[in-house]
């Protein structure tokens, strides 16, 4: 399965871990993590997912390999 391993810059500070797979022509699904996890916590479902489904999941700020600003 094709999978992206990225980052996503939201400031001149702050990079957000995302992952995408599947079709870019496929319907999109969103996978949030909960409050203290990353998106690793779907990692595992991530390969069930059949080939027609866009999974996009990211790592909320502070978490996984997101940025972990000081303040703010």
């Amino acid at each position: 399965m094709n999978r992206i391993y990225s980052q996503l810059s939201i400031s001149d500070s702050i990079r957000l871990d995302y992952v995408v797979q599947g079709s870019c022509h496929a319907p999109a699904v969103l996978l949030l993590p909960g409050p203290t996890d990353s998106w690793r916590s779907y990692h595992p479902g991530l390969d069930a997912l059949p080939t027609s489904v866009r999974a996009v999941t990211m790592s909320p700020r502070g978490h996984g390999n997101s940025d972990k600003p000081a303040d703010g």
